[in-house]
């Protein structure tokens, strides 16, 4: 497993390097960015998003990072640098994922009122990643009632079914509508008692 984070950890940093060093015009410090181009963050000029932090966390073995520093990272450092930009739900979606991999040994460690933190903050995203949603409220089966992680289930759902309707190509919805019924399953499997 530690082999299969470092790699993924390099393979990330060499497609960086490659994406960086593949400009080829020479960059004019000069030039004016168009308003479309600007990248809008929370910090000011000249500071970059730590966003690489949440990236060493797939190298956990490697660089000594868990999923405390991950969650650390949410709590902490998305909504002091990066609250309210174009891309904090991304991060968001990004870092909660991440929280899901079997090395962090997240669901094993967690409490549940910090598994239930995660749920709510997916509940509030525009749309929900599927295979993230169903691995937190698998998790929470048997300290919740059924009926509330149904509920939780067919509404995320139902918000991903219209956010992918109304702003989303054509395309989208059937291409991931297999993956979204998962979701559906899932919801309409458990039994209320």
């Amino acid at each position: 497993m530690k082999n299969t984070f470092q790699l993924a950890a390099f393979g990330i940093l060499f497609l960086l390097t490659q994406a960086c060093s593949s400009i080829e015009e020479p960059v004019n410090a000069n030039a004016e960015i168009p308003d479309n181009k600007k990248i809008s963050t929370g910090r000011l000029p000249g500071v970059y998003p730590d966003t690489l932090e949440c990236e060493k966390a797939m190298a956990s073995q490697t660089y000594g990072y868990g999923w405390k520093n991950l969650d650390s990272y949410y709590r902490n450092s998305i909504p002091r640098y990066h609250n309210n930009t174009d891309y904090t739900e991304n991060l968001k979606k990004h870092v909660i994922a991440l929280l899901t991999l079997p090395d962090l040994g997240f669901f094993q460690e967690a409490d549940k009122s910090t598994i239930a933190f995660y749920i709510n903050e997916m509940k509030d995203f525009s749309f929900t990643d599927t295979k993230t949603m169903l691995k937190y409220l698998s998790a929470m089966e048997g300290t919740w009632p059924n009926e509330k992680i149904k509920a939780i289930a067919l509404e995320s759902y139902n918000k991903t079914i219209q956010y992918f309707k109304t702003e989303m190509p054509p395309s989208a919805l059937p291409k991931y509508q297999a993956q979204f019924d998962q979701l559906k399953a899932y919801g309409e499997s458990l039994s209320v008692r």
